[in-house]
């Protein structure tokens, strides 16, 4: 679910212009997976998990995004700093930062590329082989 999570974020900042989009999981050959759960990005920069039929969890955990920063939030949309949240760089990559302003480079990494959202390994090379995201 942490990647999903940091997949969506990066996807946000592609689309935040956008009216609301949902965020599907795409496997390693580039299908969707409808069958699993998505994320609905907002136009407030709320993002929210959805079912596979589109129904908004708000009893999961929710991201809002703040100044090219993605945090945690509670149910009703509070910002939790106290929480590791993610940095969308502007060459599209996505790393996570913990809650002292510290960027995890060890940690798994994503790029933001022709609308679709990559993991990469340290030094930026995409990794194929393993799930990404599509907005749609």
């Amino acid at each position: 679910m942490k990647l999903m999570t940091i997949c969506v974020l990066s996807l946000f900042a592609v689309v935040a212009h956008a009216e609301e989009q949902r965020v599907y999981q795409r496997d390693s050959t580039g299908n969707i997976m409808y069958h699993k759960p998505s994320y609905a990005v907002q136009k407030n920069g709320r993002i929210v998990e959805t079912d596979t039929i589109g129904n908004k969890q708000y009893h999961k955990q929710q991201y809002q995004l703040k100044e090219e920063k993605v945090y945690q939030s509670d149910s009703i949309g509070n910002i939790q700093y106290d929480k590791p949240h993610y940095t969308l760089r502007k060459d599209g990559r996505v790393i996570e930062t913990d809650p002292t302003g510290n960027m995890q480079y060890q940690k798994q990494q994503y790029q933001v590329k022709d609308g679709k959202v990559y993991p990469v390994d340290s030094i930026g090379n995409i990794q194929y082989s393993k799930p990404g995201f599509v907005v749609k």
